[in-house]
């Protein structure tokens, strides 16, 4: 998992997310639905992935990370 791109990632919609906050639900991170949504356009445009099925308010940080490594090893350039 890429902290960085995760920590940028959830920046980018006003979360001031923590590595040692990673293993929290989005819900208990208050991310609501419209963040999620905004952080899988984000990264669809910036990594080439489609994952805004798999971000519920049960999801965390450190999923987020491993869905992006999954499907997106590398930025796009």
């Amino acid at each position: 998992m890429n902290v960085e791109i995760v920590t940028q990632l959830m920046a980018a919609v006003g979360a001031d997310v923590t590595p040692e906050q990673f293993d929290r639900t989005f819900e208990s991170l208050n991310i609501d639905s419209l963040a999620r949504a905004e952080i899988s356009a984000r990264a669809e445009e910036r990594y080439g992935v489609v994952i805004e099925d798999r971000l519920t308010a049960d999801t965390t940080p450190a999923q987020l990370g491993a869905l992006l490594g999954e499907h997106a090893p590398a930025e796009k350039g």
